[in-house]
């Protein structure tokens, strides 16, 4: 919501969220509500577990991209296009904490999709630190080049409270030069 309200992309038009949300009812109805309506009471749930086999996330990754769409146009940013969607993926009935173990084993949808992301995003976010340091590396070194040659205590902290991005941006700066 931060991003919402304090960072907004451009003018805001929130009549696109409609689309958004249309987005993720279809998703919801398509993909979780038809499938058990259409099973009503049969043994061994034929037609949602025929969904859940043949369609996978795709239903949930285009709706996502619809949401994506539909956050840019409205001004929003387009990273939070995804929280519609994230409620209507299936998920386990039983929840054993944030960060237990077992979490790992659960066979549901949101779980499959959380663990093949994983790295992809891990990835990302390290790119993203990396290149969000690089900026206010060289802007200190713009103003100041003497003392970011050698960074006293206090700058080291600075960055080593900003996360690993930061500190492999430190590394690396004097092999790849100081301009992007």
């Amino acid at each position: 919501m931060i991003l919402a309200v304090f960072y907004p992309q451009g003018n805001l038009a929130p009549g696109w969220l409609l689309l958004s949300a249309v987005a993720a009812l279809g998703a919801y109805l398509v993909a979780n509500r038809l499938p058990r309506m259409l099973d009503a009471g049969r043994p061994g749930m034929p037609f949602t577990m025929a969904v859940r086999k043949n369609l996978s996330f795709w239903p949930y990754a285009a709706a996502g991209a619809i949401s994506w769409y539909s956050f840019h146009r409205a001004g929003i940013h387009p990273a939070l296009g995804l929280l519609p969607i994230i409620p209507t993926i299936p998920h386990s009935d039983i929840e054993f904490g944030l960060l237990a173990e077992i979490e790992k084993l659960q066979t549901d949808l949101l779980n499959v999709i959380e663990h093949a992301l994983k790295g992809s995003v891990q990835i990302v976010l390290f790119l993203f630190g990396l290149r969000q340091c690089r900026r206010r590396i060289l802007s200190d070194w713009r103003a100041h080049p003497a003392r970011c040659i050698c960074f006293d205590d206090r700058q080291a902290s600075r960055y080593r409270a900003a996360g690993l991005g930061c500190r492999a941006s430190v590394w690396i700066r004097p092999a790849i030069g100081d301009e992007l």
